[in-house]
C-alpha cells in the first residue's frame, strides 16, 4: 500500500462517482477561504459526510448531495441537543446550511467542458431552494447592567488584561477573532480609535471604530500598568507569556469570566450584541453602526441592534415644527388612555 497521501484533485477529475471528502478538498483548493472560515467550513462538512455515511451506509460521493439529504441533515441538527442548547439549536442547522449552499454554488458552476459539477436540469445549485432555519427572535438579548457589573467584577479590577480586553470589546463590539489580532499600533488613544486590519476582518476589509473617552482611559491605565515597553507590532491583548492567543485560548478565556461571574449566557459574542444595542439607544444610526460594526447586509445590522426604549424624545423627528414664515401646525392635545 502506497504511504503517499492522497492527492488532491483537479476540478475537471471530479465525477459523479467520486467521494465527498475529496470532493470538498478540491473545494476548497478553488476557493479564497480564510483560515478560520475554512476550519468552520470543514466542522460542518464532516458533520454532513458522516451523517450521509450513517444514512446511506457507505462512504458518500459527489452524486448523494442533493435537497433532501441536506434538509433531514438540517433537521437533524436544529433537533439535536448541545450542552449549551439542550432543546436543540437552530444556529448550527443555519450555519451548517450556509456551508452547504456555498459548496452547491461552486459545484453549479461550469468546469473545464462548460458543464457543471452538479447542477439542477436548470443550471441552478441542486440547493438553490434548501430552507434555511428560522432563528428565533431576540434570543441573544445584550447584557443587562447588572450582568455587565458581574463580569467586569469577575474579570478584575481596571487596568488588569481581562477587565480591559471586556471594556474594549463592549466599547468597539469588534469580533472575537478581530481583538485577538489586535496589535498595539492598531489602537489609536489619541484620536479614541480602533482599526481592524482586512487580513483579520471577516470580510476582508479594514475598517475604524470610534469608541468613548472611558474606553480610552482603560486602554490607557492597562497599557501603562502593564508594560514596561510597548512595541507596536505586539499583541494587544497577549496572553501571560506575550504571546498572541491561539483562537480556542481565546474563547475559552471569556468561558472562564462568564463561569467566575455566574453568567451561563455570557460570551464574547455578547459583547458585540450588547454595543450595537448600546449605540442605538445612545442615539447612534443604522448606517454608522452598520460600517462600524462591519456588516455586509442589513439583516445582521437588524438582527444585533435589539429594540431600545427611547428615552430622549427631543430628537425625534417633529412634523408640528415648521420652517419659520409658514403657518404653525394645530397641536392635538395627548389624551391619557385609561
Amino acid at each position: 500500500m502506497s504511504t503517499f497521501p492522497a492527492r488532491t484533485l483537479r476540478r475537471d477529475e471530479l465525477r459523479r462517482d467520486t467521494p465527498l471528502e475529496a470532493v470538498i478538498e478540491s473545494f476548497f483548493v478553488h476557493q479564497s477561504i480564510k483560515p478560520k472560515t475554512e476550519e468552520f467550513y470543514r466542522t460542518h462538512f464532516r458533520s454532513f459526510v458522516n451523517y450521509l455515511t450513517e444514512t446511506l451506509g457507505h462512504e458518500p460521493v459527489l452524486e448523494d448531495v442533493d435537497s433532501d439529504y441536506a434538509a433531514m441533515f438540517l433537521k437533524k441538527l436544529e433537533r439535536e441537543p448541545t450542552a449549551k442548547y439542550p432543546n436543540g439549536s437552530p444556529f448550527r442547522a443555519r450555519a451548517a446550511s450556509v456551508t452547504l449552499k456555498r459548496l452547491a454554488n461552486w459545484l453549479a458552476k461550469s468546469g473545464k467542458d462548460g458543464k457543471p459539477l452538479k447542477a439542477t436540469p436548470s443550471g441552478d445549485s441542486v440547493l438553490k431552494d434548501l430552507q434555511k432555519a428560522k432563528l428565533p427572535k431576540d434570543v441573544r438579548q445584550p447584557l443587562t447592567d447588572d450582568e455587565l457589573d458581574r463580569v467586569l467584577s469577575a474579570a478584575g479590577r481596571p487596568g488588569d488584561r481581562d477587565y480591559s480586553l471586556i471594556i474594549f470589546m463592549a466599547g468597539t463590539g469588534i469580533r472575537l477573532n478581530e481583538a485577538r489580532e489586535m496589535r498595539i499600533r492598531d489602537v489609536n488613544i489619541k484620536q479614541r480609535q480602533a482599526t481592524v486590519r482586512a487580513e483579520t476582518s471577516k470580510f476582508d476589509a479594514t475598517r475604524t471604530v470610534d469608541f468613548h473617552d472611558d474606553v480610552a482611559r482603560e486602554l490607557d491605565r492597562y497599557l501603562n500598568r502593564t508594560r514596561q515597553v510597548t512595541v507596536p507590532a505586539d499583541p494587544l491583548f497577549p496572553t501571560d507569556e506575550g504571546r498572541q492567543f491561539e483562537y480556542s485560548g481565546f474563547a475559552k478565556l471569556f468561558q472562564r469570566i462568564g463561569d467566575r461571574a455566574g453568567a451561563s449566557r455570557f460570551s464574547a459574542h455578547l459583547l458585540r450584541h450588547t454595543w450595537a444595542t448600546r449605540f442605538m439607544g445612545n442615539g447612534g444610526d443604522l448606517l454608522t453602526l452598520k460600517r462600524q460594526g462591519g456588516w455586509s447586509e442589513w439583516e445582521m445590522v437588524e438582527r444585533y441592534s435589539h429594540a431600545t426604549p427611547i428615552e430622549n424624545r427631543d430628537r425625534l423627528p417633529n412634523p408640528t415644527r415648521l420652517k419659520p414664515g409658514l403657518r404653525s401646525a394645530t397641536v392635538i392635545p395627548i389624551r391619557r388612555v385609561g
